[in-house]
C-alpha cells in the first residue's frame, strides 16, 4: 500500500487528496500509479474489495478506480457496500474493466455511483485528464463545504454574542427597575403620616 494520507479527520483539502486504486493484479496497479502520479495527488492502493473497505474506513478519498473483475468480493459488490455506508455514499467511482462493452453491466455500474467507467487497457491521458477532473470537483466541493461551515461557525459566535448582549441589557434594565422601584418606595413611606408608621 502507498504512503497513508490524512485521515477523515483532516481538513487540508487544499493540498494533496487521497485516490485509492483497486486491482487484484499487481502490474495493474503499477500502471495506474505511474500513470497518475504526476497529477500530485495521494495514491492509495488495495488488492481486493475488502482491502479497498479497510483503506475507506481509515481514509477520506476524493475519486476510487475500482477494477469489475477480481476474485472474491468484485467492483460491483464492492461499490455495492460504499454506497450503503453514508460517510462514503458521494465518492465518484470510476469502473476498470477488460470486459467488452457488451459484458460490461454499465446500467448497474451508474446505478452504483460510476461517474464513468474505462476498458482495459486504459489510455493513460484519458484516465489522467477523467482522474484530474474528478479530483478538482472533489476539491472544490470540499472547500465550499469548509467555507460553509465557518460562516456557520462565525453566526453561531455572532448569535451568542447578540444573545450575551442583551442579557447584559436585560439585567441592566431590571437593576434600574428595581433601584426605581426602591425608590419609590421610600417616597411612599416618607409621606405616609407618623402615625401610621
Amino acid at each position: 500500500m502507498s504512503t497513508p494520507a490524512p485521515t477523515q479527520d483532516s481538513d487540508d483539502w487544499r493540498g494533496r487528496l487521497n485516490v485509492l486504486l483497486v486491482d487484484d493484479q499487481p502490474d495493474a496497479l503499477t500502471a495506474l500509479e505511474g500513470t497518475l502520479a504526476d497529477l500530485g495527488e495521494t495514491l492509495i492502493t488495495a488488492r481486493s474489495g475488502d482491502e479497498a473497505l479497510r483503506v475507506l474506513l481509515r481514509e477520506r478519498v476524493a475519486v476510487i478506480l475500482l477494477d469489475v473483475v477480481m476474485p472474491g468480493m468484485d467492483g460491483l459488490e464492492t461499490a455495492e457496500i460504499i454506497r450503503k455506508r453514508s460517510s462514503m455514499r458521494d465518492v465518484p467511482i470510476i469502473f476498470l474493466t477488460a470486459l467488452s462493452h457488451g459484458e460490461m453491466p454499465t446500467a448497474r455500474a451508474y446505478s452504483l455511483g460510476a461517474v464513468d467507467y474505462l476498458a482495459k487497457p486504459v489510455e493513460p491521458h484519458i484516465l489522467r485528464s477523467k482522474v484530474a477532473a474528478v479530483v478538482e470537483l472533489a476539491r472544490k466541493t470540499e472547500i465550499v463545504r469548509m467555507q460553509a461551515e465557518r460562516l456557520r461557525e462565525i453566526e453561531r459566535v455572532r448569535h451568542e454574542e447578540e444573545l450575551a448582549q442583551a442579557r447584559e441589557r436585560l439585567a441592566l434594565e431590571s437593576a434600574r427597575l428595581r433601584e426605581a422601584n426602591a425608590r419609590q418606595q421610600m417616597l411612599v413611606a416618607e409621606k405616609q403620616p407618623r402615625w401610621m408608621r
